[in-house]
């Protein structure tokens, strides 16, 4: 797999996070989260006090700034910008509310689309997010969307929170999953969607090992043959 880039895109709570990192581990190929990119951003804004509304201000800030991103083997990327560790400050949910701003900045986009290019060009690997198979690697042959029930993603990001020792309702990330949806399904920019040709995974009822291992099956008995990873009936986000 030494230079290939899989690409893994999904809506939020379908799991292609730990999917993407167990499975890049499982297959010895670096790990590239590039929505760590645009939250970095976005903490970078915020600290410089940048309105993440002024599009011209922030293209400039994602031309000048430095990215670093370094897989673990266990947990999240750590990521950092100009030389700042921000890994555990992009997570928490203040800061997730505001990145859709960032994400839909058209100038933002292109820089960072340029950045995770070269690094998968660069090093290939499991690279995951919401456009990867659609505009950042459409011409590569492993596709993969993955999606669940709302209920069940709500669930997940619901656990994850109250995990962080973050105080949360139920209904409050339900209606903030919604409104996540809403916006990277609708956005003008590299919207939320199923590349064509992408191989469709409803992780509802499996288990992180069981999605994990049925990737890697795929790619390893492919090898890049299209055939193999011939996609399933499309449908819609299931939202």
């Amino acid at each position: 797999m030494k230079k290939k880039v899989i690409a893994i895109d999904g809506p939020a709570g379908s799991g292609k996070s730990t999917v993407a990192r167990r499975l890049a581990r499982k297959l010895k190929a670096p790990y590239l989260d590039t929505g760590a990119m645009y939250r970095a951003l976005t903490y970078l804004a915020l600290t410089k006090k940048v309105s993440l509304k002024n599009a011209k201000a922030m293209e400039t800030l994602a031309r000048r700034a430095r990215i670093d991103l370094q897989s673990q083997a266990t947990g999240p990327s750590r990521i950092s910008i100009n030389g700042l560790d921000v890994t555990r400050q992009i997570r928490m949910p203040e800061l997730t509310k505001k990145v859709h701003h960032v994400a839909a900045i058209p100038g933002v986009r292109r820089q960072l689309v340029l950045l995770q290019r070269r690094l998968g060009k660069r090093h290939g690997g499991v690279v995951e997010g919401r456009d990867i198979g659609t505009v950042v690697f459409p011409d590569t042959p492993y596709k993969f969307y993955l999606d669940a029930d709302i209920s069940e993603r709500v669930r997940r990001r619901y656990d994850e929170l109250k995990a962080k020792g973050v105080k949360v309702t139920l209904r409050q990330v339900t209606q903030d999953q919604k409104r996540r949806d809403g916006r990277d399904l609708r956005r003008k920019v590299a919207p939320l969607r199923q590349a064509p040709d992408a191989f469709i995974i409803d992780t509802t009822q499996l288990t992180i090992p069981q999605v994990v291992g049925r990737i890697a099956r795929l790619i390893l008995a492919s090898r890049g043959d299209a055939k193999v990873l011939k996609p399933r009936s499309r449908r819609r986000h299931r939202g």
